[in-house]
Formats: C-alpha cells, structure tokens, sequence
C-alpha cells in the first residue's frame, strides 16, 4: 500500500473505534483527552487538525459522506460532544 492507503486505512480504523465507544455511550471527555493526549499519532493528530479547522456542520456531512453507517441517529449527538470537548481542549492551548 502507498503511504497515503497506509495513512487512511489507520484513519479509517481509528473512526471505526470512535463509533464502537459511541455505540456503547462512553465518555466523550475521555476520548476528548485520549485523542489531545495522542495527537502525535495520525489518527488523532487528523481529527484534532479537522476540528481546529472546520466548523462542525462542515466536517459532519464530509465524514457522513466517507462513512454512511455514520448517519444512524446514535451517532451526531456523540460526535458533536466530541467535537465540543476537542474544540474546548483546543482553545485553551
């Protein structure tokens, strides 16, 4: 595989995680903390990069549009906290 099939296979498998912990309503804050703690990690550096630069009704329907399971109605409200937490964390660095 190229670097970028290597980059977005971890991407991918790293947003399969993500839905699995919103599946079974975990904390966002802890995930919130896991991904700012770990940001030297692709997957974690991609999604704090997306949250510092998009607005979260721009980057949502993208990664609907990437991901259709994304649509199931479980899914936006944990996002959304997520994205809360992420863009918290990130305006007090």
């Amino acid at each position: 595989p190229t670097p970028e099939q290597q980059q977005n296979a971890l991407r991918r498998a790293f947003l399969d995680r993500l839905k699995g912990k919103a599946r079974t309503g975990k904390d966002t804050e802890f995930w919130a903390d896991y991904i700012d703690e770990n940001q030297d990690e692709e997957p974690c550096y991609w999604i704090l990069h997306a949250v510092r630069q998009y607005p979260f009704n721009v980057m949502w329907p993208e990664l609907k549009k990437a991901d259709p399971e994304l649509g199931e109605p479980l899914f936006e409200p944990w996002f959304r906290r997520l994205y809360d937490a992420l863009r918290g964390e990130a305006e007090t660095k």
